[in-house]
């Protein structure tokens, strides 16, 4: 058994050699591996209730607790060896002062029954939890019961000495502040590495302060953080498993301090955006190509295999002449479109309250009886799902096959450059042509067929998309269009609607190309095309409505389980999917934000546009954030990204363009 010791008189603070003593016992564990630079575990005070309700929970799960009164002399554990094989119960750490010395002991849970019997702990031991263990190989792979839960195993650990290490410290409870790991669900795991970076760009008048400014929004980033503190931490490469990732993050006050965090909160002022003053900007319409990455966002790279990165950072960007830019870059790692719609409401509820302050406020910090953490205890599980039996299912969105498929990317030509564009539709066209293909479809299919208004939208966009590529493609090539569906409110027990992770699922919705956009027999394209955006619109409902099947979201689940490299489950997407030839995928991010109001003095409080980074990627669209989500009469907002000659045909008035508020979209 090995041993490690440290004197009393200053905080207990280890270096990388003495944690590899720690892991001496247990060769396979796969203990913290933080980078050179990063804080090592040091001993301090107690900081919040919530560590006693994780330590009063995770010490039950160890089955170790003190018997009768107060006044007893021992600790007793109540787990058997079957317990731990089965992965119910952690290792364990025993801690306790022996001549003066800080002695560690890492053994197994079996054998540290016998140490705290052995060292015989005073009725007034100090509680310690260090809060970030992963159990050796051994704990992760045995075989348990199905219904048996997967313990998070923290490694709790005792002290029975009634001095304290630090003689400045007074605290009869504390505990290591070490990094924690969030659990990250297969669905985390198969999400895209990047950064979806929300820009929401205010036009500023008299009342506004640059101070005054910078300072509320840090408050207002800083409170958020403290609901979620895990925000804080950093997403990178886990320490087991192939091409997989963890969040850590610790409990630590000083993590949520974002004048220590540069890497987290930043602020600029520039005179120009893309050669344009801010006026030239809001007469352009707020052109997309101007949404400069590395201006405007503080996480301007998407993270490369390998790399750490924040969860979320905020940057703002002040202009000469009047303006200002707020650009939240949120890794979609945690954050999927519910999550972000999540915490972009809570940052603007936090405004207003900050707002409204009639006194300053002590530094807030992270809460005594956290959200967070209840939610974390009463989160459903996506591990039942796991092991869902999916031989025979077929998952038209992927192809996991070796076979190659025609795409602008495998062949020699060199094709035009993607560009980007938005297209702005006023609600009231677009509500007509829903209304006209309700109509159309309930002839056909019953009274009860239904496309909303975003199916509407995007069979128009995918229809003219189609006819515009129609110069490079065969009538008999397939073409896709693929979206996303949340998962929280399909699943059993349901998740909230404003759980953190990803929690939804890609469906599709697929034909040939001459049968989408209906081509005609001597092979010229229809006059009117609404036909084949009706039809259009009630293909991408049936493919939402699938996924209300009882068995897709499980079968998704599993599927995202059992990959060896969760990599392989975006190769596979974008190969079947092909957006670079005849595939478009879409994101829906109505609801993201455009409502917030940041409550900045010498602003509307809401923005006045709301854009992505520029960024053109052949075959993709946003239906971008808008105001009343799907009610009331704001335009809808479309970000289209297509190769350059492509775009110049969806533009005409024959194709796209005689559906949009102005005929000539953004550049």
């Amino acid at each position: 058994m090995e041993m490690i010791t440290r004197r009393s008189s200053t905080p207990a603070i280890f270096g990388r050699a003495e944690i590899d003593v720690v892991q001496a016992e247990d060769r396979n564990s796969p203990f913290l591996r933080p980078q050179q630079s990063d804080p090592r575990i040091q001993l301090r005070r107690q900081g919040s209730a919530a560590i006693n309700d994780l330590f009063l929970e995770r010490l039950s799960s160890l089955g170790v607790r003190k018997p009768g009164g107060m006044s007893t002399t021992r600790v007793t554990t109540r787990s058997s060896w079957r317990d731990l094989l089965q992965g119910r119960c952690a290792p364990a750490l025993v801690v306790h002062r022996e001549g003066g010395q800080l002695i560690l002991t890492f053994t197994q849970s079996a054998k540290a029954a016998h140490l705290i019997h052995q060292y015989n702990f005073p009725s007034t031991f100090t509680t310690l939890i260090l809060d970030n263990y992963r159990p050796p190989k051994i704990f992760q792979d045995s075989p348990r019961p199905r219904d048996s839960p997967r313990i998070p195993s923290p490694l709790v650990v005792y002290s029975g000495n009634q001095s304290h290490p630090s003689i400045d410290d007074t605290s009869d409870k504390m505990r290591f502040t070490s990094l924690n790991l969030l659990p990250l669900s297969p669905l985390d795991q198969i999400a895209p590495r990047i950064y979806v970076r929300s820009i929401f760009a205010l036009n500023t008048s008299e009342g506004y302060d640059s101070v005054t400014t910078q300072e509320h929004l840090q408050e207002c980033f800083h409170k958020a953080l403290a609901r979620w503190p895990f925000l804080a931490g950093q997403i990178r490469p886990a320490t087991t498993g192939r091409n997989r990732l963890e969040l850590a993050y610790t409990l630590d006050d000083k993590a949520l301090d974002l004048a220590r965090r540069p890497d987290l909160f930043g602020c600029e002022r520039i005179s120009q955006l893309g050669g344009y003053t801010y006026e030239e900007l809001v007469a352009l319409g707020m052109p997309p190509i101007a949404m400069d990455k590395d201006v405007l966002s503080l996480s301007p790279n998407h993270p490369k295999p390998g790399e750490s990165c924040p969860p979320v950072t905020l940057k703002i960007t002040e202009m000469t002449g009047g303006g200002l830019f707020v650009c939240f870059s949120t890794h979609h790692g945690i954050f999927d479109g519910g999550f972000i719609k999540t915490f972009l409401e809570y940052f603007g509820k936090i405004a207003q309250e900050e707002l409204m302050k009639s006194c300053s406020l002590p530094e807030p910090a992270i809460e005594m009886q956290p959200a967070w953490l209840t939610e974390l205890k009463a989160r459903p599980s996506l591990s039942v799902y796991e092991n869902t039996d999916i031989k025979g299912a077929e998952f038209p969105e992927y192809d996991f096959t070796d076979k190659e498929k025609s795409s602008a990317a495998t062949t020699k030509t060199k094709v035009p450059r993607a560009v980007c564009k938005i297209f702005s539709f006023h609600n009231a066209i677009l509500k007509n042509l829903q209304t006209e293909a309700l109509q159309y479809l309930r002839e056909i299919y019953g009274s009860t067929a239904f496309v909303s208004m975003a199916d509407t939208l995007s069979a128009v966009v995918w229809v003219h998309v189609t006819r515009s590529r129609l110069s490079h493609l065969s009538p008999s090539d397939n073409t896709n269009f693929t979206t996303a569906a949340d998962a929280r409110p399909r699943l059993s027990p349901a998740f909230p609607a404003t759980a953190w992770g990803n929690i939804y699922t890609q469906t599709m919705a697929g034909d040939q190309v001459g049968n989408l956009i209906q081509l005609q027999e001597n092979g010229d394209l229809p006059s009117d095309a609404r036909p084949a955006i009706f039809e259009a619109a009630w293909l991408i409902r049936q493919a939402v409505e699938k996924v209300k099947q009882p068995d897709y979201i499980p079968s998704r689940i599993a599927l995202a389980a059992s990959l060896e490299d969760h990599a392989m489950e975006g190769t596979a997407f974008r190969k079947a999917n092909q957006p670079d030839h005849a595939g478009l995928g879409c994101s829906v991010w109505v609801h993201m934000g455009a409502d917030v109001d940041f409550r900045i003095p010498g602003t509307g409080g809401k923005a006045d546009f709301v854009r992505k980074t520029y960024s053109a990627n052949d075959g993709s669209m946003n239906i971008m954030q808008r105001r009343g989500i799907t009610k009331g009469d704001a335009p809808w907002d479309v970000l289209l990204a297509l190769r350059e000659d492509d775009m110049d045909r969806v533009c005409g008035e024959k194709e796209l363009g005689q559906w949009t508020q102005d005929r000539c979209p953004r550049v």
